[in-house]
């Protein structure tokens, strides 16, 4: 009776395994099962060949500890799934559906895992079916501009930061003829700088309006103790969830409070810093606590008189140079107006 071998080798998590399919008569099958047994027992598994298990495989040897396996999902169907905190781009023509990347075999959902791993085209998956064995999820909003833009992945210490790399000089725009260097978040495409650091002056200008928080912050502590303690009792655990907010964010203030009772959501548990009593009102009325205090808030107004007092002067100006103003008295500038203009903005 002729005999057949095929062999089947595959790697997971650096061992090697071999399966062999005898097509022979059962007693010798049992004579090559119990043969290669003992084999593999005492440690002789270098005696044979390594190979890849799947020459089909979508990644090499040399990104198995990291890469195993590529899917998609629609974004739809992701953005209904988690709520990421941010406002969503609906999905347009050529960026309807979002790349999954799966490190290790275990993270690899139970269906779907031979074309998740190999070569083929990326099986398209519901959330429920590529998230089954994700212990973890690191989600990355890339921009969807039309830049020439590249995304390295390295096997290193984790780091929950994005590195922005740019064709720059140490100045100036973007210019594809210079090297890669790496850039802050907000460079952009001109050579301007979104957010720059700050200089002396804003250091030293910050530190005067500080002065007024510390002098006064047992007053401050001592009332907004209470108010915070009467946040925690609203959830399952002692959490305050704190916002900062002035009247030109007012808008965004609502858009909130309407988005989470909507959702079921209890603002009980919210506590509103606000910059004037009526961005104070406002959160109270949409059914959060909120903090104001007149004094800190009195002390900092009090020192932009100086800055309001060239404001009155430009303003003057202007009104009797208007050829819309009937002007009835010569310039001049009252310290009554001075006192109108800061009353306005004191408590």
């Amino acid at each position: 009776m002729n005999t057949f071998f095929r062999a089947h080798w595959s790697v997971s998590e650096n061992l090697r395994f071999c399966t062999i399919e005898a097509y022979c008569s059962p007693d010798l099958s049992n004579v090559i099962h119990d043969s290669l047994a003992l084999k593999l027992m005492e440690g002789d598994i270098d005696s044979f060949p390594a190979q890849q298990a799947n020459p089909n495989a979508r990644f090499p040897d040399t990104m198995t500890r990291y890469l195993n396996g590529m899917a998609r999902m629609t974004k739809q169907s992701f953005m209904e799934t988690f709520d990421l905190g941010v406002p969503w781009d609906a999905p347009a023509e050529g960026m309807e559906d979002i790349l999954l990347i799966y490190n290790r075999p275990g993270a690899l959902p139970d269906t779907h895992a031979a074309e998740i791993a190999g070569g083929g085209p990326l099986p398209l998956l519901t959330p429920d079916e590529a998230f089954a064995n994700c212990d973890y999820l690191n989600v990355i909003l890339n921009d969807n501009g039309h830049r020439k833009q590249c995304v390295a992945i390295l096997p290193q210490y984790e780091s929950y930061h994005i590195q922005k790399w740019m064709r720059v000089g140490e100045t100036g725009a973007l210019d594809s003829r210079k090297d890669l260097r790496m850039v802050s978040r907000g460079y952009q495409d001109n050579g301007r700088q979104q957010f720059k650091p700050p200089q002396g002056k804003h250091t030293r200008k910050l530190w005067t309006m500080l002065g007024p928080y510390i002098q006064n912050i047992d007053k401050v502590l001592a009332t907004l103790k209470p108010l915070a303690e009467s946040c925690a009792r609203f959830g399952k655990e002692p959490t305050v969830i704190v916002m900062v907010c002035n009247m030109g964010q007012s808008m965004l203030l609502m858009n909130f409070a309407c988005a989470a009772k909507s959702r079921g959501l209890d603002l009980r548990q919210v506590l509103v810093f606000a910059t004037d009593i009526e961005t104070k009102e406002l959160a109270e009325s949409l059914g959060m606590k909120s903090f104001y205090d007149h004094i800190v808030r009195f002390v900092l107004v009090k020192d932009l008189v100086v800055s309001l007092d060239c404001v009155v002067d430009l303003l003057l100006k202007l009104s009797f140079t208007s050829p819309l103003v009937r002007r009835t008295s010569p310039p001049c500038r009252p310290k009554r107006q001075l006192d109108m203009v800061t009353d306005s903005l004191l408590p």
